[in-house]
């Protein structure tokens, strides 16, 4: 009978490229096993096919990307709010939405400005402090 070496597959790495949302093939390669050993693997580890297995951490890797979408939508990002409204409040270029995802999306845009005018006031004071601060170290100049 033929001997196989067997291939280590590490399951925290696994999980990790299953959140970045790599391919099947390319998380095999990475491995330097064949798919149907990676399905096999899944199969021992998690008791389900590899589909099944990596659509539990791809969950994360969405809401990851979702959350810094988010953060990065509230420090005024333009791109990263019209994105935002348009995927996860509904929000739509189409001039027939509906009322209730208006709203949604009024609501939402308002929230997003009043953190964006927030940042900007601060911005302002601190600059105002600055330029304070610089006047009177050179003697009110």
């Amino acid at each position: 009978m033929a001997q196989y070496n067997r291939k280590e597959i590490d399951q925290n790495r696994f999980e990790l490229y299953c959140c970045a949302q790599n391919k099947e093939a390319d998380i095999a390669k990475f491995f330097n096993v064949s798919v149907n050993t990676l399905d096999k693997w899944c199969h021992n580890t998690y008791q389900m096919g590899y589909k099944d297995a990596c659509k539990m951490f791809n969950v994360t890797g969405r809401s990851n990307v979702q959350r810094k979408l988010y953060e990065m939508a509230m420090r005024g990002n333009t791109a990263c709010m019209i994105f935002y409204l348009k995927n996860f409040a509904n929000m739509s270029d189409n001039p027939k939405a509906t009322s209730v995802s208006l709203e949604i999306a009024k609501e939402t845009f308002a929230a997003l400005k009043q953190a964006a005018d927030k940042r900007a006031l601060r911005t302002a004071e601190n600059i105002d402090k600055n330029v304070s601060k610089e006047s009177i170290d050179n003697g009110g100049e």
